[in-house]
């Protein structure tokens, strides 16, 4: 929502020249503590809030001299800073990649902070605000409850780059149901009947069940006789042994899985790929011989950049009323472990 009062409303309500109102705004020292704080606090009771962007064009406009680069925090919350990722971290590595060429595209400069929400920093909001920050990206992990204890997003402009916990903020994620409706339009081109679904709840939590609940609709419309049920339905994870004595069990003729954990264990036993049973990675990134879905996890972090900038320059700080969720879509990536008819 737009400002409804200027700096001149302010100054006619209270009774002090723009200029004073201007200096109070940006806690100058020459203004008086109690004029100061009865300026900002009739200007909180009318509803006027500054654009942090606008602030900073003044600033470059009076030192023409200087060149000022807009800077945006980028909360780490993975507790390992972008720079010491493996490459065996893909997820975090090409979501901050994404996030990178776009802030540099943008021209904005990112300012990392790792946070431990075990052992966080004291005074955060402090320390942005002095920085002349007013938009962050937070980068998976963590819950944003934790977050709100150590900072006051009501200071902010800020966007979550992936799934968080039904966080009320703008969230940038990877389209899951999607995902998993392009895997099945190519089981459904080989002519396969029965699908098995190995992801450990405690991942398919973190993309708010939205992979098992677009498979148990599947199952809907398939023949009781065909449907596989879930490894397990109550424990976050399941062991390499409940997982072959599953599928030894039902006989899946593919198997949805979500990273590389399980086919390793399928290559280290006497099951064969794609012999046996063929493997659909549904959050592929760039692993060799297998198949999957591509969830463009940089691209997450690309629109998430895009988003961020796009509310700092329509003034829209704070909590919104209503959090948008913008899905990216993934696409099809063929793989040795499911061969295609034709191919």
């Amino acid at each position: 929502m737009e400002n409804r009062f200027t700096l001149q409303n302010i100054a006619d309500r209270c009774g002090y020249a723009k200029s004073t109102v201007s200096m109070a705004m940006r806690n100058h020292p020459g203004i008086p503590a109690e004029t100061r704080e009865k300026i900002l606090r009739i200007a909180k009771e009318m509803g006027y809030r500054p654009n942090p962007l606008v602030g900073a064009l003044m600033t470059q406009l009076r030192c023409k001299s200087a060149v000022r680069t807009e800077t945006i925090a980028l909360l780490n919350l993975a507790k390992r800073s972008s720079t010491s990722l493996e490459k065996s971290d893909r997820f975090y590595v090409q979501l901050f990649e994404g996030i990178r060429q776009e802030a540099d595209a943008s021209g904005l400069k990112i300012d990392e902070f790792v946070i431990d929400l075990d052992n966080p920093m004291p005074g955060l909001s402090r320390i942005l605000l002095t920085r002349g920050i007013h938009g962050l990206l937070i980068f998976s992990g963590g819950t944003l409850d934790r977050l709100r204890s150590i900072l006051d997003l009501s200071r902010f402009a800020a966007v979550h780059a992936g799934f968080g916990e039904k966080d009320p903020i703008h969230q940038v994620v990877s389209d899951y149901i999607h995902n998993m409706d392009v895997a099945f339009r190519v089981i459904q081109q080989e002519y396969i009947k029965k699908i098995g679904f190995a992801v450990q709840n405690l991942r398919d939590d973190q993309t708010n069940f939205s992979m098992s609940s677009r498979f148990l609709h599947h199952q809907r419309n398939i023949p009781v006789k065909n449907r596989i049920p879930f490894i397990t339905n109550t424990k976050p994870d399941f062991s390499t042994e409940e997982f072959l004595e599953w599928i030894k069990k039902y006989t899946p003729e593919v198997i949805l899985i979500a990273g590389t954990r399980e086919y390793d264990w399928l290559k280290e036993s006497d099951i064969s790929i794609p012999g046996d049973c063929r493997v659909i990675n549904l959050v592929y990134r760039k692993e060799p011989g297998i198949a999957g879905v591509n969830p463009q996890t940089d691209r997450v972090g690309r629109a998430a950049v895009s988003l961020l900038l796009s509310l700092l320059q329509n003034n829209q700080i704070g909590l919104p009323e209503f959090p948008q969720q913008i899905s990216i879509q993934g696409d099809w990536v063929p793989g040795e472990s499911f061969p295609q008819s034709g191919n």
